[in-house]
């Protein structure tokens, strides 16, 4: 049998991090799966996130507009 090697990418912070490591890391298909979700689900996620709907959709546009260059 053939050896494989497995490549993987990690993240390693130099910092000890208190808490949820995992919490700064965004899945960014997720988060534009967010323009897709009906107008209750979407202000549902912005209320259990502790923001509002306009606030995440302009962010987003934000994002969009910054990178389109790449």
């Amino acid at each position: 049998m053939p050896y494989e090697s497995v490549i993987s990418r990690t993240f390693k912070n130099t910092t000890k991090v208190l808490g949820n490591a995992a919490r700064g890391i965004v899945d960014g298909e997720l988060v534009w799966q967010f323009m897709n979700l009906p107008i209750g689900e979407r202000w549902d996620v912005a209320k259990k996130i502790g923001t509002k709907v306009d606030d995440i959709l302009d962010d987003m546009l934000d994002i969009e507009r910054l990178s389109a260059q790449f």
